[in-house]
């Protein structure tokens, strides 16, 4: 959500399912240059380690390089 509030800050008429709509159709949330995962606790994370799977219920954590990205995406495509 925190994303969210950064990108509003810069387009407040943007939408919040335009948002996690450019989350997704870039791959940022698997993508370690913009985020990391937020595991819930060590046997999600070991379980990660292991097998390459995250959980779908695992959050991430976004970095300003995200929030300046997800802005350009949405900045061309309007």
């Amino acid at each position: 959500m925190e994303l969210v509030q950064e990108i509003k800050k810069l387009y407040p008429e943007v939408k919040q399912n335009e948002i996690w709509s450019a989350i997704a159709e870039n791959d940022v949330k698997n993508n370690p240059d913009y985020s990391a995962y937020n595991f819930r606790n060590k046997k999600q994370e070991d379980d990660y380690r292991k097998t390459g799977v995250v959980p779908s219920v695992t959050p991430s954590i976004y970095n300003e390089k995200a929030v300046a990205f997800i802005a350009k995406v949405l900045k061309d495509a309007k």
